[in-house]
């Protein structure tokens, strides 16, 4: 990624970071919005515990965004933990959809053509880490 879409990267989840816990409540509520599917998946798990792990581990890439390739035996192990307990592929995007979905809300108007692209790209290159761990177990 070029320096200016890791700063588009970087700005625009410092939206999501000042809302806190409410930008992960409605990350989730728009997930499940978006694929109703989704929400089966979390039907056993401490919703406040996810929020907080969803935080830290979304935090991390974003912070090591411009050199993901240290992090994709890690990426590749929760695409296998995810795969596991009923993740499918058609959730990724879901994902994709509910978190710039959640980002523009917090920024308060939609992501520029620049900041859109660069979210495209850096979630691409997480999730690619994550499917490849997936199909490994399925």
């Amino acid at each position: 990624m070029s320096p200016e879409e890791i700063e588009h990267v970087n700005q625009s989840w410092q939206s999501i970071v000042l809302m806190g816990d409410t930008a992960i409540q409605m990350f989730y509520r728009r997930l499940f919005d978006i694929d109703a599917s989704a929400h089966a998946l979390f039907s056993e798990t401490q919703m406040a515990e996810q929020r907080v792990k969803f935080m830290e581990t979304f935090g991390l890439l974003v912070e090591n965004i411009g050199n993901l390739e240290a992090h994709e035996p890690m990426l590749e192990e929760l695409g296998r933990r995810h795969a596991a307990v009923g993740v499918e592929d058609h959730h990724y995007d879901a994902v994709h959809q509910a978190l710039v979905s959640t980002i523009e809300s917090g920024l308060g108007h939609v992501l520029d053509r620049e900041a859109r692209i660069a979210w495209d790209i850096a979630y691409r290159r997480m999730t690619a880490a994550m499917r490849r761990g997936a199909a490994e177990v399925n």
